[in-house]
Formats: structure tokens, C-alpha cells, sequence
């Protein structure tokens, strides 16, 4: 709509008839316009980029966020960051040290919220280990075994540790490195064996759209199992059984506003977003 309207805009005043019309026309400024109109393109490639059905995009909502502020006046109630928000970008590669965040306060809260998860999946672990292992005694209470009592303790110590080696090893510099236009799920298969309980979250969070979170939440919230039911994460799932990157379309142009106009550091991909 903006754009058809800048282009028609030298021709209105020998359309409109109506005296109001024209007083409104001539209060605008159209250098005013023009800047707006470039401005609110920066908002049009953001929900174009996140809106995409091919590719992942919750891990970059902090990040364009961000960016948005840069080149707006700040408001905190705007834009609401959930904690899914600050899991997904510590889970890419490329984003895990967190430098785009502003203050420190956001970064631990980024790294305790993986943390409670990773802590959460290897108490699960730990509890289906125990219930085997009492299951495994009950079923032997006619003869008693000592060798096998004595290797049935589960020590969670060492668990523990392992689980804490594992973070601290993704957020080394040098390790767990995004290829050059690899897929981030394809990147997360390629490293499951390294970064099993990463992988594990990975496979929760961040197949959930970043312009649906809070539907998104309120669903994961319920207790429901992630299925090829739900539309929102069927192209997620794929990705995920066949390890190829799904990277394909054509953005459409912005009618009148070129590239030139404005650049923008984030291609997207979507075709299903009318611009204007």
C-alpha cells in the first residue's frame, strides 16, 4: 500500500476533486514519506524472514530484534522475548556467544535457561536408569546375585560432569563450527554423537515458528508430543530425517523500493508474504 502510493503520488493532486483531499495530500512531505517507507522495509525483510516455511528462523529473533533497535527508538513493550527466544540463539553456532546482546544480564540468562534444560534431560536419564535397575533386582529375588548388586548403583556425579563438559565445550571458540551454508538442523545431526542432550533440545525448540512462539509454548506447555500432525513443524521434522538443507524460492521484490534504498544484513527466503 505505501509503495502504490508513492508511486502514484505526483499524480494525486490532478486526481482528487475534493477540497479536503487535497489539503490532506498537501500536508504530507514526501521526502518524510520516502523516509518512513524506507525505514518500515526493515520491518517488511523481518516478518518476511521469520514468516519463512523453509527454513529456521526462532534462533534469530534476538538478533533482529536487536538490529530493529538499532535504527528505531527503543520500546520495551513492543517486541516480547520468551525464553524459548534466548534457548534457540544459544543453540546456533554462529550466535552462541551471545555478542549481540546488549548486557550481560540477558547473556546468563541465555546460558542458565540452556542449563535447566540439559539439567532436566539428564535427570530423566538418571531416573529411567534407576527404574531399570530396581526392576532388574525385583525380577531376581530367587537367587541373589552379588556381582550384579554390586554394579547396579547409578552414579549421577559422573553424569553431572559430563553433562557440564558438554556445554562448555560448544561454547569454545574453536569448536562445534557452523559449516558455510550448512542447515542448522543438518549441523545438529553431524554433531549428535558430540552434543547428545544439545541435539535433544535442539529437536524441541527450534522447530517452533518465530512469529507463533506464544501458540507454540502454550502447546509444548500442554504435554502434547511434537508430531507430523502439525503443519507449523512438518518441514522441521523432514529436515530432520533426511539431513538435506531445504533452502529454495525467491524473495519478491518490493515494488518501487529497491535494495538500494536500504540494505538489510538478513536475506529471506518466503514466498507466502505480500509486501505493502
Amino acid at each position: 500500500m505505501v509503495s502504490s502510493f508513492i508511486d502514484v503520488y505526483s499524480e494525486l493532486n490532478g486526481v482528487l476533486t475534493e477540497r479536503t483531499q487535497k489539503e490532506a495530500l498537501t500536508r504530507i512531505d514526501f521526502n518524510d514519506l520516502m523516509a518512513f517507507a524506507k525505514y518500515f522495509k526493515h520491518f517488511v525483510d523481518v516478518t518476511e524472514l521469520l514468516s519463512s516455511e523453509k527454513t529456521l528462523t526462532i534462533h534469530l529473533v534476538i538478533s533482529l530484534k536487536q538490529l530493529l533497535i538499532d535504527l528505531s527508538n527503543e520500546d520495551q513493550n513492543y517486541w516480547e522475548i520468551d525464553d524459548i527466544h534466548f534457548i534457540a540463539i544459544v543453540l546456533h553456532p554462529k550466535l552462541k556467544h551471545l555478542y549481540v546482546c546488549p548486557n550481560e544480564e540477558d547473556k546468563n540468562r541465555a546460558y542458565e535457561l540452556i542449563k535447566e534444560q540439559i539439567q532436566k534431560r539428564c535427570t530423566k536419564n538418571i531416573d529411567a536408569q534407576v527404574n531399570s535397575t530396581v526392576r532388574s533386582s525385583a525380577s531376581s529375588t530367587k537367587k541373589l546375585n552379588l556381582p550384579a548388586s554390586c554394579y547396579g548403583q547409578v552414579d549421577t556425579t559422573e553424569t553431572k560432569v559430563n553433562v557440564i563438559d558438554e556445554f562448555e565445550r560448544y561454547l569454545k571458540p574453536s569448536d562445534s563450527l557452523l559449516n558455510d551454508d550448512e542447515d542448522l538442523f543438518a549441523f545438529w545431526e553431524r554433531q549428535k554423537d558430540s552434543y547428545s542432550i544439545l541435539h535433544s533440545i535442539t529437536c524441541e525448540i527450534l522447530i517452533t515458528h518465530a512469529t507463533n512462539t506464544a501458540v507454540e509454548h502454550l502447546f509444548s506447555s500442554s504435554g502434547n508430543a511434537v508430531t507430523e500432525t502439525r503443519s507449523s513443524t512438518t518441514t522441521a521434522l523432514n529436515i530432520i530425517n533426511s539431513g538435506i538443507a531445504i533452502n529454495t524460492g525467491e524473495k519478491r521484490p518490493y515494488g518501487r523500493l529497491s535494495e538500494e534504498d536500504g540494505d538489510f544484513i538478513y536475506a529471506g527466503d518466503s514466498n507466502d508474504y505480500e509486501v505493502f
